[in-house]
């Protein structure tokens, strides 16, 4: 936010120097300047053709009638085109500011432009956006910074309610808080405001699916499906499009979204030899389903077949395995058949888990497993993730975004292929 008023201040500084600079220093150079003027100019040829008339009469060739005529038609040109028509006038100038008041105009031009400036900006522009620190979506302040600019934001969608760039905002920074139902309603939001723009439908799909538990099902797809059809080449879109295929097991249709999603990424990148990795794995399943095999359709929904083509021991070799247990302070508050989330978040701060898995509370400890066949996103497997951190939470609403008061605990960091990791649920969400 400083750079950007530092910015903002060097810009206005320039174009106030353009306009008083001149005022101030340029005055005092224009008036003692003597610059011919086109009346000046006017009356030496008026004097040349003058002269020229009087001795062409004063010699004979011209007879006294024809000089007055040739003098009468000189005075006629003359007194239209100067502002006075004998030698003797006085030729007209523009006029010019003295010393004083071109000084004092300098002043105050350089303050009314930037005056000027931020008014309009308040007015018009929106200062908030830029107050928001962007850090605080990528997870690198603290909880009280973040409900900071949640409220902020819940200020300004009250007051401007058709405000659709703070609608956005305010799904970000929810989403980034773990409250995914209420992002989703807020994207939901800023796309009734802005119906024309893909990804604020595709941003909404994956807020209704991170509170579905990681389910495509039903209302993601179905937001998804319009995303594409607003703008077909839409990245966000694609991509959810291709994982929300995967894990409905349509590995097909989810190839051809993730080849659409790869051309659009630059050659030799690492996302791009990513998304050829996930490809060849793809097309591996493929190559490897009996052939006749049913293909099972979007309306029913199950786990990603990666788990299942893939040898146990490569399996285990990528995935995170382990038990869960509870602080006996918190026991007594998490009854029997309560759900609880496991969640493998990766250590880049992006808000959204690398896996997830729904459980039921029964006893303790619990047993889980956390494979790419819970991944959230085929783009982004947690057996290509270097290190991880396993979430254990217990939600009171039975939903997967954070409520104040929920029981949860984490693991330190550790790696795909961990076995035997032990998570304790030792403290509440503020």
């Amino acid at each position: 936010m400083v750079w950007f008023w530092l910015a903002v201040g060097a810009m206005a500084c320039a174009a106030t120097a353009s306009i008083a600079l001149p005022l101030l220093i340029g005055g005092r150079r224009r008036s003692s300047a003597a610059v011919p003027t086109d009346d000046a100019r006017r009356i030496a040829v008026y004097r040349d053709r003058r002269t020229e008339i009087e001795t062409e009469r004063d010699s004979g060739r011209l007879t006294d009638e024809e000089a007055r005529r040739a003098l009468d038609e000189l005075i006629e040109d003359a007194a239209v085109q100067l502002p006075a028509s004998d030698e003797g006038a006085a030729v007209s100038t523009p006029r010019r500011l003295g010393r004083t008041q071109a000084v004092l105009l300098g002043l105050a031009t350089a303050l009314a432009v930037p005056i000027a400036a931020l008014t309009v900006y308040n007015l018009l522009g929106t200062p908030l956006v830029v107050g928001l620190d962007r850090a605080a979506l990528r997870g690198e302040i603290t909880p009280q910074r973040l409900a900071q600019s949640i409220g902020e934001l819940r200020d300004r969608v009250k007051k401007s309610p058709d405000d659709a760039e703070a609608w956005a905002m305010l799904g970000q920074a929810q989403r980034q808080e773990g409250d995914h139902a209420a992002a989703a309603t807020s994207f939901e939001r800023a796309s009734a405001l802005l119906p024309q723009e893909a990804w604020l439908l595709a941003e909404q799909a994956e807020e209704v699916m991170l509170a579905q538990g990681g389910s495509f099902a039903g209302k993601p797809l179905q937001l998804l499906e319009r995303a594409l059809a607003l703008d077909p080449n839409d990245t966000k879109s694609v991509a959810l499009m291709g994982a929300a295929q995967y894990r409905l097991g349509n590995r097909e249709v989810a190839l051809r979204y993730m080849k659409q999603l790869a051309a659009s990424m630059q050659p030799g990148s690492r996302e791009a030899q990513h998304m050829d990795d996930l490809i060849a794995r793809i097309e591996t399943e493929l190559n490897g389903a009996p052939a006749g095999a049913p293909r099972p359709q979007a309306s029913a929904p199950q786990q990603p077949p990666a788990a299942a083509s893939a040898s146990p021991g490569a399996a285990a070799a990528t995935s995170i395995a382990g038990t869960i247990d509870i602080d006996p302070s918190l026991k007594a508050q998490v009854p029997v058949g309560a759900t609880m989330f496991v969640l493998a978040r990766g250590t880049d701060g992006s808000p959204v888990p690398i896996a997830a898995q729904r459980l039921t509370v029964e006893r303790w400890p619990i047993s889980f497993e956390l494979s790419d066949a819970q991944a959230m996103n085929p783009s982004r497997l947690l057996s290509q993730a270097g290190s991880v951190v396993i979430e254990a939470r217990i939600s009171r609403s039975g939903t997967a975004g954070r409520q104040s008061g929920d029981p949860f605990g984490t693991s330190a960091q550790v790696k795909p292929g961990a076995r035997g990791l032990a998570v304790r649920i030792d403290r509440q969400v503020p």
